[in-house]
């Protein structure tokens, strides 16, 4: 659970620009611009306003202050309680 998001679409929107600020790749980028549409498509513009107004300053702020994401050894860590990081 990177960020303690969930898998709603805009949380999903959410760690996809958290990926595009620390990692830097295309793909990325292509779904934290152009995902958005998918909620307009559905109507939810409810979720679009929480994506715009309470997830992405989150996820700008934890992105610009973390740790590189690429050099955490996430296998050294496969029994580690997750509660404890």
């Amino acid at each position: 659970m990177l960020l303690n998001y969930d898998v709603s679409v805009a949380q999903e929107l959410a760690v996809k620009w958290f990926e595009m600020i620390q990692l830097g790749l295309p793909s990325a980028a292509l779904s934290a611009f152009v995902g958005p549409l998918n909620l307009v498509g559905r109507g939810q513009l409810g979720e679009l306003d929480k994506l715009a107004r309470t997830y992405l300053p989150h996820v700008l702020q934890q992105a610009h202050t973390t740790t590189f994401f690429m050099n955490i050894y996430f296998e050294r860590h496969f029994d580690t309680d997750i509660v404890r990081l």
